[in-house]
């Protein structure tokens, strides 16, 4: 009988913690670069990639995102492990002088959001800089 619930509790930690980094629920990435006195914020969901700016050139603008767009990042963060997205560190610190914008990456899944620490707009984590590339990109055709 003990047996058989060790073997229960092995499984059900196995499987919670392969379940727990499942990229197919993540409803939201959320990519903020930020100054003094302005902003962008870029939000991409399965369907749709929206920009929004403040400050002197304020704007919002947004367009729908194919599904091999959304998949390609799916992809791309296959390679983080969310939940550490906290603690990842950072190689450089010129947004502390205003030599560089302010920038943090969110992922949101199942009603909790994943924030990474903040770090230079330009000159992210390396684990997180295939994503935060492949979100500039598709920020740079919204109109």
């Amino acid at each position: 009988m003990r047996t058989r619930i060790m073997i229960l509790s092995i499984l059900v930690l196995i499987t919670g913690s392969c379940s727990s980094q499942d990229y197919e629920e993540v409803e939201k990435i959320q990519y903020e670069m930020y100054t003094r006195g302005s902003s962008t914020t870029i939000d991409i969901s399965k369907e749709e990639i929206e920009v929004i700016s403040t400050g002197l050139n304020a704007d919002q603008s947004s367009m729908k995102l194919k599904e091999e767009e959304w998949e390609g990042l799916v992809e791309t963060m296959k390679v983080l492990d969310i939940e550490k997205l906290k603690d990842l560190e950072v190689s450089s610190d010129l947004r502390a002088s205003d030599a560089a914008p302010h920038a943090v990456l969110k992922l949101h899944k199942n009603d909790t959001v994943y924030e990474s620490n903040t770090f230079d707009h330009g000159n992210p984590p390396q684990s997180i800089r295939p994503l935060v590339q492949a979100i500039l990109r598709l920020s740079e055709n919204v109109e």
